[in-house]
């Protein structure tokens, strides 16, 4: 919403990974000179029982348990609520205990002042309110950004764009509610004995009134035209969902859903191809920003040796693919949309390629087909069984043009025997052409 979405990735034995998404409010951001999001610190309230189970083991008679903690946590009030503090960051100094010192990132955890007088910082955090410092071998922290300038640590997103127009469409809304009910039920006006008790304002009520103009009326008359009131508000709505990509994005959305005769993957392109390539700088920053560091902490807590068992839980990767930089491949609806476009490339590329091979056949020869559809598979996601093996391709496209070479030569076969055989059968006299060719040849023998 505005812009700036911030988590830290832990690991966790059943489920690999944990993610622990954080509110606006709740952490603060820090960035490297590349601009990148290296710090985090972050502000959580824990109760007793969440401090024991995630820095103790569960176990209330730690000894390294804080001062403060002991008493309501060997009391039973479990339910007693610490403000804790965390900081996340480079080790840039190496210090920590041991499996710690040669982590890139740490996070170190305490208990800040204001419930029962504890530590601000943790440069204060003694053993009153020290919890805990753990070291990653990945970045740890997850922080998108929907726009950026520079080296702003946060974000700027379609809330802050949008914020104008949604306090209208509420000022609105509620000036619709506030003359529908001043329509239906207006203040009124009348003698002064005609109170709440002495007045029935039901439909079909009826009110003796004594006097001339003794009437019961409204104090003013509301004419407001709720229809224009109404396309003001759509309207509004509307600018709305564009700021927040509401349209694209229901684009690809209703390619997914939609009889395929209603929408094509070409119509899908050309509808929103435009605003897509608006949209391509913000989705390539949420790959490079949150898919990648996210499947990269996937991938380095799985092969953690101190994690899990004693060669981590995937083991040591082959020397094939040790040392090298890895490339993920994303198969949502973001990328499917990016690929899309270049679907609408190729398309264009054989329908300009097609049209012209007429005048210039030589340009057939410049497409190679296996490479038109190993490309246009992967664009559009076909699974990799729906294709034949280029070398089984071959193997049946040579075997094709033998059996065609093979009929060729049969039919021209058939095509002499046929020949040969209205030969024989046609008859030999003086009244037809082949007569006279062999009459004609023996005559000439015989002179």
């Amino acid at each position: 919403g505005f812009g700036t979405a911030a988590a830290l990735v832990y690991p966790d034995f059943d489920t690999v990974i944990r993610v622990h998404p954080m509110t606006i409010g709740e952490y603060w951001l820090g960035v490297d000179h590349r601009g990148r999001v290296n710090e985090l610190f972050y502000r959580s309230s824990m109760t007793v029982e969440q401090i024991v189970s995630e820095f103790f083991d569960g176990d209330v008679n730690s000894e390294r348990m804080p001062l403060d903690l002991q008493s309501p946590a060997r009391n039973g009030a479990f339910t007693t609520r610490f403000n804790v503090l965390c900081y996340v960051g480079p080790n840039e100094d190496g210090s920590g205990g041991p499996g710690q010192r040669d982590k890139p990132y740490v996070s170190e955890y305490w208990l800040e002042r204001g419930h029962n007088n504890l530590a601000l910082s943790k440069q204060d955090a003694d053993d009153s309110g020290w919890l805990a410092r753990r070291g990653f071998s990945y970045n740890p922290i997850l922080a998108v950004r929907w726009q950026k300038l520079g080296r702003d640590a946060y974000g700027r997103g379609c809330g802050h764009n949008a914020l104008g127009d949604c306090a209208m469409l509420q000022d609105l809304t509620r000036h619709m509610l506030r003359a529908v009910q001043y329509q239906v039920s207006p203040p009124l006006q009348g003698p002064p004995w005609q109170d709440d008790a002495n007045k029935d304002l039901r439909p079909g009520a009826y009110n003796p009134l004594i006097g001339e103009r003794q009437v019961i009326t409204s104090m003013w008359e509301v004419r407001l035209d709720l229809q224009q009131l109404r396309e003001l508000i759509l309207e509004t709505r509307d600018r709305i969902q564009q700021t927040f990509y509401n349209d694209v994005l229901s684009t690809f959305l209703a390619r997914q859903t939609v009889d395929s005769t209603r929408i094509t993957a070409t119509e899908a392109v050309e509808l929103s191809q435009e605003k897509l390539t608006l949209f391509a700088p913000i989705a390539m920053r949420f790959v490079d920003e949150l898919l990648i560091p996210l499947n990269e902490a996937a991938i380095a807590i799985m092969a953690s040796v101190d994690m899990f068992e004693e060669d981590g839980m995937v083991g040591a990767p082959p020397d094939s693919i040790t040392g090298r930089d890895m490339d993920f491949e994303f198969t949502g609806i973001l990328a499917q949309a990016q690929r899309l476009v270049q679907g609408g490339q190729i398309e264009r590329f054989l329908s300009f390629v097609a049209g012209n091979a007429e005048v210039f056949p030589e340009m057939l020869d410049r497409v190679d087909p296996d490479d038109v559809v190993d490309e246009y598979a992967d664009i559009v996601g076909a699974h990799a069984k729906l294709l034949v093996d280029k070398d089984e391709a071959k193997a049946a496209r040579a075997a094709r043009a033998e059996r065609q070479q093979m009929a060729q030569a049969a039919e021209m076969a058939r095509a002499g025997a046929g020949a040969a055989r209205d030969l024989a059968a046609a008859p030999v006299d003086d009244g037809n052409a082949l007569g006279a060719l062999i009459g004609g040849g023996q005559g000439g023998g015989v002179t």
